[in-house]
């Protein structure tokens, strides 16, 4: 598992409405056997929190996917805006 420093994906914004979960960068690194060129491309995958903590990070590493976190939830604490009392 890496952090955020993939250079393709650096400026990466958090859709409003998605800061609930995992946006990973992830990727089955393939090459040319002959001329060693890259056939694969990373893509953006989003993952529920819950599903992503439990197994499905060790499932993808299992299959031989390079996982890079672009946004964890768990670190993203939202604090909530005061309640505004209505004046009569």
């Amino acid at each position: 598992m890496q952090t955020n420093e993939n250079t393709e994906f650096a400026g990466y914004q958090v859709p409003k409405g998605e800061e609930n979960m995992y946006h990973c960068v992830i990727e089955q690194k393939q090459f040319d056997a002959s001329t060693g060129q890259r056939l694969s491309r990373p893509v953006v995958q989003k993952f529920g929190k819950k599903f992503f903590e439990t197994f499905g990070m060790h499932q993808l590493k299992q299959q031989g996917y390079t996982i890079t976190i672009l946004h964890n939830p768990n670190d993203e604490k939202v604090e909530a805006e005061p309640v505004k009392k209505k004046s009569k």
